[in-house]
Formats: C-alpha cells, sequence, structure tokens
C-alpha cells in the first residue's frame, strides 16, 4: 500500500502548495522539504549557485530518513527530486514512494516565479533545473497531474491517480498454461470486443481463437486481482535475441487501473530474463490505449514486421532490452 508520496518538479511547480494539501486530505504529515536542506545548500541556492550531486546527497538521504522514521499514517514531502538517481535514493527509505509531479510549461514557471517573493531559491535558476529534470520512467512508481489545474483539482487527481496505482502494485501474476481454460477464456474475451473492430458483423461467423504450446524460452501469464483474471499476455521467440510480446489484454473493466503496466514491466523483465536483447509487438491501428501503453513504455513505432507486413491495420513496436 503507498503511504508515502513526494511532489517533485522544478522549482515553481507548486510542490510545496500541493503537497501541504495532500497531506490535509489524507490525514498525513507534510513535511517542506526545503527545511531538510543542509544550511550550505541553502546558503549556496539564495547565492544563484545551482546545487551539485555531491550537494544534494545528504538533503536526500535526509528525504529518504524522513520517511523510512515516519510512524504517521502516511507521508507527503515536497522535494524537486529532478533525476532518476535523486528519485532511486529517496526510494532506499521508503521502495513504495509514489512521485507526483505537476506539469507545467517553462512560460508558466517563469509566471509564477515573477510573481514570487521572500523564496531563497531565485528565478535564475529554473533553466538550469529545466535542463536536469529526468521525466520519470514506466518501472517508476510515479504519476503526473496538470500542474495550472487548481490546487483541488491537482488533489482530485492525485488521490484518484494514486488508487489506481495502489491496484497495480495489488496484481498477482501467474505463469500458466496458455491452452488452460483462464488462458483461453481471456483470449476469447480479447477476441469478442477486438474482431468486430476490424471485421464488422462477420466476426461473430469467425472460429474461436486458439493458443499454441509453449517453447521452452516462452511464457504466458494470467494477471489476477483478488480471485478475478483480469488480463494475460505472452513472450514468444522470434530468433535467439528477438521475442515478439503477444495475446497482450486487459479486461475493459480494469483498463484504467495500471494493470497494463504492470504487466508489460513483467513481461519486459521475464524477456530479459530468457535472454533476449529486443522485444517486438504487434497492434491495431484501431487500438488507441494500447498503443499509448505501449509508447508511455518507451516503445519504439518500427514498420510492420513478419507476418504483420502486408496487414495494413498492424501497427508495430520494439523496445531495446539492453538499454
Amino acid at each position: 500500500m503507498i503511504r508515502a508520496m513526494v511532489v517533485m518538479g522544478v522549482t515553481g511547480s507548486g510542490k510545496s502548495t500541493l503537497a501541504r494539501a495532500l497531506a490535509q486530505a489524507l490525514g498525513w504529515r507534510f513535511v517542506e522539504g526545503d527545511s531538510l536542506h543542509p544550511a550550505a545548500n541553502i546558503a549556496k541556492m539564495a547565492a544563484g549557485q545551482a546545487l551539485n550531486d555531491e550537494d544534494r546527497r545528504p538533503f536526500l538521504d535526509n528525504v529518504a530518513r524522513a520517511m523510512a522514521d515516519s510512524h504517521d499514517p502516511g507521508i507527503v514531502v515536497s522535494c524537486s527530486a529532478l533525476k532518476r538517481s535523486y528519485r532511486d535514493q529517496i526510494r532506499h527509505g521508503q521502495p513504495q514512494v509514489l512521485f507526483v509531479l505537476p506539469r507545467l510549461t517553462r512560460t508558466a514557471l517563469q509566471a509564477r516565479l515573477s510573481g514570487r517573493a521572500g523564496h531563497f531559491m531565485p528565478a535564475s535558476l529554473l533553466d538550469s533545473q529545466l535542463a536536469i529534470l529526468e521525466m520519470p520512467q514506466p518501472d517508476e512508481l510515479a504519476i503526473q497531474v496538470e500542474g495550472e489545474a487548481t490546487t483541488e483539482e491537482q488533489v482530485r487527481q492525485t488521490i484518484a491517480a494514486a488508487q489506481a496505482v495502489e491496484v497495480g502494485l495489488a496484481v498477482r501474476i501467474q505463469n500458466v498454461d496458455p491452452q488452460g481454460e483462464v488462458a483461453l477464456a481471456l483470449l476469447r474475451e480479447a477476441a469478442f470486443e477486438v474482431r468486430p473492430l476490424y471485421c464488422g458483423d462477420a466476426a461473430a461467423a469467425l472460429p474461436l481463437p486458439r493458443n499454441a504450446p509453449l517453447g521452452p524460452r516462452e511464457i504466458y501469464i494470467v494477471a489476477w486481482l483478488a480471485a478475478v483474471p483480469v488480463g494475460c499476455g505472452a513472450i514468444r521467440e522470434l530468433n535467439q535475441s528477438s521475442a515478439e510480446l503477444r495475446r497482450m489484454y486487459v479486461h475493459r473493466e480494469y483498463r484504467r487501473r495500471h494493470i497494463g503496466r504492470t504487466m508489460l514491466l513483467h513481461l519486459q523483465n521475464e524477456a530479459r530474463r530468457l535472454g533476449y536483447s529486443r522485444l517486438l509487438l504487434e497492434t491495431g491501428d484501431r487500438q488507441a490505449p494500447a498503443m499509448a501503453l505501449y509508447e508511455a513504455a518507451g516503445f519504439s513505432r518500427v514498420p510492420p514486421f513478419g507476418r504483420y507486413a502486408d496487414d495494413p491495420t498492424s501497427v508495430c513496436y520494439e523496445l531495446d532490452l539492453q538499454s
């Protein structure tokens, strides 16, 4: 369960305002990250000098310690956490911390900073912070909210997204026989949903789909939420170095709950474990949610490959598993 959040972002993004409001809404403790900086860091920033990684190390240790030592129902900390390495250091104190990033344009940030007085962080450091900002990656527990929305709306977005992330964390993934009852039931559910998009009324006359047996470097998974099977997916071998992600499906009632992301990360890790360096997949051009999921996970679009080469509805992706 999520019991710690860090509201991250560059100066002027409203970290403290949102973090304080979240803590109040959730009944958690709020910690102003600026209060955890050593005095030398505050003096350096007040003088318009950007902090380096060595400067940030004791500050990030303090953030991690504040979360690890908390005995409150939950804790919300405001902290820029601009780089992946900084967020990893914070995770040492609380592995399931959720990072919340308010999204704003540089113009909006500059306007906010121009009207802010009495803060030790000068507006001149905005560009240096934007230059080092590393957006959260798909394998991190992180969400984004609309930074120009009202604080109340940002709180609503954060709590709703956090609840979806918690569902994803509760998912149990199991390796199964692709020709077993549960795997086939999910496969047919997917076919009943997708086939009419491309075949119209003729979809009803098509034979029920089947799964082939597994090869030695292949797996088939089912995702469970409590006792309910909610999704499936497979890794199938293409050649020694490349695998295809197939049969990826999440039941329509569970798609906005981070289950697809959890399954996809699991399958990526399994493909690496099986010794593949490249993962390819195919989806249909009318399946926008699936395409959004793959692109958010770092997959890049490639020309249709193999048996998909002559299918004008195919959209194909690949992921370098070694990067």
